[in-house]
Parts: structure tokens; C-alpha cells; sequence
């Protein structure tokens, strides 16, 4: 995984997503179920500086649903007995901008627009049909290469929005299993998109089986189950995700420093300052901004010490994170004297006079 996808991953799993909340109705669930070959439809249209692109949504709508037991009718002869009708639109706006490349003005793409219908169909019931509806700053594109990048930005909200939503429909039918086994996916798209779904879920049921993942720690989205782990908001992942500060891979260690943020527990506060001096930066600058999240005034001279040394990429994670833990607490009013109460104030050394140790 390239290290600029993996802060796209972890800006991703890092910010709060918030999905279209429709159900299918209980009457339908039991038709929908029936189906075993389902016939995935999709229309996408994607545009940008006159050239077109696609992404590979059937190829993911075909893995999602194969982890539910049902698969995906190929060629004419098939005779499928569901439908499920994906159409996604993409819009990419340019505006002149200064490029320091080059030295001159140049039309880069500065945002997009990605909206679309998911429709599941299946004999003796209504269709059910959900939406999305999602714009994206395009604004930070490099100027090597506008038309990956853009794609680059499709992708992400694709991932943020289509893929829960198809993912959200297979765990209204049959559960949270087909998305736990969707983790192990070999395609990454696959693993983000059903991850920010799990985010969304906070399901119980799922924490025992992600932490059992984690530990094994050997699969390819074993950073994706960290994140996870991190938004369920359970004690029991704590543990294995301060294990995790020392997996091989930087992206689960990076991600297990985020996750130890959301999570809030004091005993990763420890841990999180020694992974400051992790010899990867972005790992470094994660535990700058778990230590920010945790609060704790521990962390403020590590925190300082690195600042001093840090590259300028990544000063602002250790800005931020000593902000956040160095500003002014509001003080608690304080209680008013009771009746009768002598309220004059005494010297630090009178009051220690004569009073008697807490029992």
C-alpha cells in the first residue's frame, strides 16, 4: 500500500460517515433471502478534461454478495433470480490554480460530486431501492498526475458511500457474518467499504471476532480491523491494539494509534508515548493525535520534545495534539458557604494548622 493511500485510509476511518439510515421492511427480507443468483446491473459515468473512467463496482457488488452464499449470474443463459440495479454519477469541477511544478496557471480539478441508486429486486416482492448522495474537496490534488488523482477522489467516496450501503443491505438479510468474512477480502475496496459500514453498525457481536483478526495480524486488512475496533468503543480491544503499536506493517501500527484515540482509554497513554519515536513519521504523528484525543497531561513534554524535531509534514498532528491538551480547562464554580459559615479566607499555613489527617 502506497503511503499516500494510507493517509487517504486514515482520514477515512478517522472522520465520522454518515450513511443513509433506510430498512428494508421485515415483510420483504424473507423473499430477498431466497435469492441465490442474483444479476448485477451497473451504469457509472465518470468524466474528467474530456476523458472517461470506471471503477470496479460490479467486481465488488459480485465479492459482497458471494460472502452471503449467493452468486453472481454470468453471461446471457444465466436465468438469475434477483437483480440488484447499481447507478453511480460522478461530476469533476476545474478552476485555474497556480502550479508550483511548472510555475503557471494550469486547470486542476478542486471538487467532485458522486450520487447513485442501489435497487434490489426479487420475484413476489417491491423492489427495495436506497440511495447516496456525496461531494468531495479535490482541492489538495498533486500536479503530476489529474486524472488518477481524480479517480483517486471518486474512489474514496465510492468507498465512503456506495459499498456501506451495499454491505448495510447484505446485514439487514443475513447478519453481521458476511461482513466480518468480507474482511479477509484480498480487495481493498471491498475491506474500506465494509469497514466504515462496521464503524457505522457498532454491532457487539462484532468486537470478538475483529479482535481474533487482529491478533492473528497476518491478513492483508489487518489495519482495517484496528479501525474498526477503534469506533466500537469496547475496553476489550484496548489490549490487543496496544499489541498492535508493534506490528511489522506501519499501516496497522498507524491505525492502531488512531483507534487508541477514539477509544479513550488511559492505558494506552503509556504505549502511545513511546511510539512517538516510531521510525516511520506517520505512525509517529497518529500517536501525536491519540495522545491529543486521550487528554492526558503526560503526554505534553514527549509531545513538546518531538515537536523540536519533526518535519514540517507532520508538525501540525503535533500542534494540534499539545493544543488540545495544553488549553485552559474551565474551572468548576465553586459552592457557596452555607448559612452562618465564616467565609474569610485563611493562609495556605493557617489552614494546615490543627487540622487533622483524612481518616
Amino acid at each position: 500500500m502506497t503511503r499516500r493511500l494510507l493517509v487517504i485510509v486514515v482520514m477515512l476511518f478517522s472522520s465520522s460517515v454518515a450513511l443513509a439510515a433506510t430498512q428494508i421492511p421485515e415483510e420483504q427480507k424473507e423473499s430477498f433471502r431466497k435469492i441465490k443468483l442474483v444479476k448485477i446491473a451497473v451504469s457509472q459515468s465518470y468524466e474528467y478534461a474530456g476523458r472517461r473512467f470506471s471503477l470496479p463496482i460490479e467486481k465488488i457488488a459480485s465479492e459482497l454478495f458471494r460472502y452471503a452464499g449467493v452468486e453472481t449470474a454470468k453471461g446471457r443463459r444465466a436465468q438469475p433470480d434477483g437483480v440488484l440495479t447499481i447507478g453511480v454519477e460522478g461530476i469533476g469541477f476545474t478552476e485555474d490554480v497556480y502550479n508550483p511544478v511548472y510555475g503557471m496557471q494550469s486547470s486542476m480539478p478542486t471538487s467532485g460530486h458522486l450520487s447513485g441508486t442501489i435497487k434490489l429486486e426479487a420475484p413476489g416482492t417491491p423492489a427495495y431501492t436506497t440511495g447516496f448522495s456525496d461531494s468531495f474537496d479535490a482541492s489538495v490534488l498533486n500536479f503530476v498526475d489529474p486524472i488518477g488523482e481524480m479517480r483517486d477522489g471518486y474512489k474514496k467516496v465510492l468507498v465512503a458511500k456506495c459499498i456501506p450501503e451495499i454491505a448495510d443491505i447484505l446485514w439487514q438479510l443475513y447478519g453481521i457474518d458476511p461482513l466480518l468474512a468480507a474482511m479477509a477480502s484480498d480487495e481493498e475496496m471491498v475491506r474500506m467499504g465494509v469497514s466504515t459500514e462496521l464503524r457505522k453498525l457498532k454491532d457487539p457481536k462484532a468486537v470478538e471476532p475483529l479482535i481474533a483478526m487482529l491478533e492473528a495480524g497476518s491478513g492483508a486488512g489487518t489495519y482495517s480491523v484496528a479501525n474498526v475496533l477503534g469506533a466500537l468503543g469496547d475496553a476489550r480491544a484496548v489490549e490487543p491494539l496496544i499489541r498492535a503499536l508493534g506490528h511489522k506493517d506501519l499501516a496497522v501500527r498507524a491505525c492502531a494509534a488512531v483507534a487508541l484515540g477514539e477509544l479513550g482509554d488511559a492505558r494506552a497513554v503509556e504505549p502511545l508515548i513511546r511510539v512517538l519515536g516510531d521510525k516511520d513519521a506517520l505512525v509517529s504523528a497518529c500517536a501525536a493525535s491519540a495522545l491529543g484525543e486521550l487528554g492526558d497531561l503526560r503526554a505534553v513534554e514527549p509531545l513538546s520534545e518531538k515537536l523540536r524535531s519533526v518535519s514540517d509534514p507532520w508538525k501540525k498532528a503535533f500542534s494540534a495534539a499539545l493544543a488540545a491538551l495544553t488549553a485552559e480547562r474551565p474551572q468548576q464554580p465553586a459552592e457557596s458557604p452555607a448559612a452562618g459559615t465564616d467565609t474569610q479566607q485563611s493562609s495556605p499555613e493557617e489552614a494546615g494548622k490543627g487540622s487533622k489527617p483524612a481518616p
